[in-house]
């Protein structure tokens, strides 16, 4: 309004960022309030004159002098406190506790400005989501966001599932127990079974020895792939006789299951074969090595017919018509 009496209390400041009140014209000694109100996402600094600051609150009450007076209304763009925090694997298998990630943070954390919170999975684990207070707020990673108040996000991680499988490097030799998918650092009970003639000897992660029994644990710290190997069992085969009749070759021979083992019994002079204890009638035999085995070469001594002539007219002779070797 048009008061010639009266004194101006000129007010500057960004609309975009609050309002003010309480200027205008004021006569001398009248008494004069000044309110600055800032808009959403901004926050008042304070209220300045030609000489600096008057005040940093909201409100500024004076006297009004008998000259104009102006004031600037100084707001600023929010910031906020935000921070984070990460999972920690709290089952009781993996005792204090293992950080299932890391975050990272960027931004100026001020209102109307966007800050980007990324998380990171350790090995074993998958990021779920970010949480604050309790509740889901993103799924999103990396999570763009432009910040409203102090908050604080908790990034959140699901253990990941590995299946330890077993195979067997041959399957006439021996097989292996399936196993199910476990939880990272689980642990998962294998176990190989060798067929008879054959015998388990260790088991192999990518062509390196893991272990030798053939009933173990293995961890699951990722999926992972065992190999049971297998190998021939060894038996001794025994080839005997009466050494004085006869001789057996070979008389002893230690060799793989299934090998065939050829045998030969041969008489001494004086004597003859008359076949092997289990029945095998052929001096020369082929066996096939299942187990332990002893066989026995059977030996007699020879027989001979004796002929005595003798002149009727001059006398006879008696004796034996067969006598023995030796």
């Amino acid at each position: 309004f048009n008061d010639a009496g009266a004194s101006q209390v000129p007010m500057n400041y960004d609309p975009q960022k609050g309002i003010v009140s309480g200027g205008g014209a004021h006569h001398a000694d009248d008494p004069v309030t000044i309110t600055a109100t800032p808009n959403d996402g901004f926050r008042f600094v304070r209220w300045e004159d030609i000489n600096g600051t008057v005040t940093t609150g909201n409100s500024y009450s004076f006297t009004m002098p008998m000259y104009d007076t102006a004031f600037t209304a100084v707001f600023d763009t929010n910031t906020y406190d935000i921070t984070y925090t990460v999972q920690n694997d709290t089952r009781e298998t993996i005792g204090t506790g293992l950080p299932m990630g890391t975050v990272t943070l960027v931004g100026r954390h001020m209102h109307f400005l966007n800050d980007v919170l990324e998380a990171t999975a350790a090995h074993g684990y998958t990021f779920s989501g970010w949480y604050s207070n309790g509740t889901l707020v993103s799924e999103a990673n990396p999570y763009i966001f432009s910040p409203e108040s102090d908050s604080v996000f908790e990034a959140r991680f699901t253990v990941n599932n590995y299946t330890v499988s077993t195979v067997s490097a041959n399957t006439v030799m021996g097989s292996v127990a399936a196993t199910a998918p476990v939880e990272y650092l689980g642990t998962v009970e294998i176990s190989a079974t060798a067929e008879y003639g054959y015998h388990f000897v260790h088991w192999t992660e990518a062509d390196t020895v893991y272990s030798r029994t053939a009933d173990t644990v293995v961890l699951a710290t990722d999926n992972r792939v065992l190999t049971a190997v297998f190998d021939f069992s060894q038996y001794t085969f025994v080839a005997t006789c009466d050494t004085n009749m006869g001789i057996v070759t070979p008389d002893t021979t230690t060799d793989n299951y299934l090998t065939e083992i050829t045998t030969t019994a041969e008489a001494k002079e004086g004597y003859h074969f008359i076949g092997w204890a289990d029945q095998v009638e052929n001096p020369v035999r082929s066996d096939t090595l299942k187990a332990n085995t002893v066989i026995t070469a059977l030996f007699d001594t020879n027989a001979y017919n004796v002929t005595v002539n003798a002149n009727p007219v001059e006398g006879s002779v008696e004796g034996p018509a067969t006598n023995k070797h030796f």
